[in-house]
């Protein structure tokens, strides 16, 4: 799926159309790793995304268990797997 996207194929935008059902919540994501659901129900979920970054692809794939209120997780190269290896 990640190859896909990198190169604007078009199972990229399947992967994301099937996967649209399961989103409950959506963040914003700052320049540094930052990651915050303002108004996300509290509950256990899963955070998912993968990126490009520095020629690898990275996955995360995290359990947040979310709070009332403001709710934020940083993302890393310690809590990611490399999808390249």
């Amino acid at each position: 799926w990640a190859r896909a996207c990198e190169k604007s194929n078009p199972t990229c935008q399947q992967g994301i159309d099937q996967m649209r059902p399961y989103v409950v919540a959506s963040g914003k994501l700052d320049g540094n790793g930052g990651f915050t659901f303002p108004n996300a129900r509290t509950g256990t979920y899963y955070l998912v995304l993968q990126i490009p970054y520095n020629g690898l692809h990275l996955f995360w794939n995290l359990r947040v268990d979310l709070k009332p209120g403001s709710n934020s997780v940083t993302l890393d190269q310690r809590n990611t797997t490399p999808i390249d290896r």
